[in-house]
């Protein structure tokens, strides 16, 4: 019978360790970034799983073909220097990504999440009431607008300085005004203002391309239409 006892908590043992290993160490597939399928699944791959987390300043990004999980520095590395991947980005709010983290025994201490935790219930609020001014009353407007209102464009600008200015000393790390850069980078385009439309969104690739968002993708696919639209072709290449 004790050799029964045994043999069960021995499983048990194993089973816990397994699915530790599945909570804390799968890959979830993510073709739908760029190729429009639902093809999905998680993986376990070996040496990855040994990689550390951070929600920006990842200096490691990781993509798939097929079963293959390719990893790949994404700026030069010192001697030493560890290898850092993120689980959860910042383009999630800092309470999905700090519940999410917790579940696998995760207490980020990136240069986002111990901002997001020093903030004042004021900030957070007024964050909250530009983004819904934004989301309900400006990009409605703008989207659907077949004539661009130059006072909707005044007030959209006004939101990302605003937004911009609770998050003055941080300025890196204002990521609540990608969404906004773009759609004023796009009125712009729409209006006829190719210039003022690219000098809107370097300015952005500019401010956040260290923290290496997934949004910056979109911002430089952007640059190179607008610049080639104007002709820019060494612009384009860069």
């Amino acid at each position: 019978m004790q050799n029964l006892h045994d043999r069960f908590d021995e499983f048990i043992m194993s089973f816990t360790i397994i699915a530790n290993a599945l909570k804390h160490n799968v890959f979830g597939l993510v073709y739908s970034e760029f190729l429009k399928t639902t093809l999905t699944g998680v993986g376990l791959w070996t040496l990855p799983s040994y990689f550390n987390h951070a929600c920006i300043d990842e200096n490691v990004n990781q993509f798939f073909l097929g079963d293959l999980l390719f990893l790949r520095t994404n700026r030069p590395i010192s001697k030493g220097e560890e290898l850092i991947i993120n689980y959860k980005d910042a383009s999630f709010c800092y309470e999905e990504r700090s519940s999410y983290l917790k579940s696998i025994n995760i207490d980020c201490q990136c240069r986002i999440c111990k901002l997001e935790r020093s903030e004042s219930q004021e900030i957070k609020l007024r964050m909250t009431q530009l983004l819904k001014t934004y989301d309900e009353s400006i990009k409605p407007k703008l989207l659907k607008s077949h004539n661009v209102d130059l006072s909707l464009i005044k007030e959209l600008e006004y939101v990302i300085t605003e937004l911009r200015s609770l998050r003055k000393e941080h300025s890196d790390l204002g990521f609540n005004t990608i969404e906004l850069i773009s759609t004023l980078a796009y009125t712009y385009r729409e209006s006829g203002n190719n210039k003022k439309a690219l000098s809107i969104l370097k300015e952005a690739y500019d401010l956040y391309k260290t923290t290496h968002l997934k949004e910056i993708h979109n911002i430089i696919l952007d640059i190179i239409i607008i610049s080639l639209d104007l002709e820019l072709i060494e612009e384009a290449k860069k």
